[in-house]
């Protein structure tokens, strides 16, 4: 959690026993107050411009996915037709295999018999 920038006035910064400042909330130490200044403008900036992008990507996420009703049943057949074809591949290859599978086994067979 991003340390608070209301809690970096005068008397709320501790020092460690090196005599340096350490910043609230993260394991980090610095030789002066204005470090700490900085280095919590910075945490608080990149958190900022990172929730703004965060809710800017969901808002054009929401608009680029609203699909008109007509369109969203035209994808849903064509899932459903993808699907169909793909069960039927398989069971045209699982065929397949099991004939070649039985030719070898009549191969072996009739090579033993000899």
């Amino acid at each position: 959690m991003p340390p608070r920038r209301q809690h970096l006035s005068g008397g709320r910064l501790r020092k460690t026993a090196g005599n340096k400042f350490k910043c609230p909330g993260c394991p980090h130490t610095f030789d002066s107050h204005t470090e700490v200044n900085n280095h919590v403008k910075e945490i608080h900036k990149t958190t900022l411009l990172g929730l703004t992008y965060q809710q800017d990507s969901k808002r054009a996420e929401n608009l680029l996915f609203k699909v008109d009703s007509h369109k969203e049943d035209s994808c849903r057949e064509i899932d459903r037709l993808i699907n169909e074809l793909s069960r039927a591949e398989e069971n045209l290859t699982q065929t397949i295999l099991n004939e070649k599978v039985l030719a070898e086994k009549e191969k072996v067979t009739a090579t033993i018999e000899k």
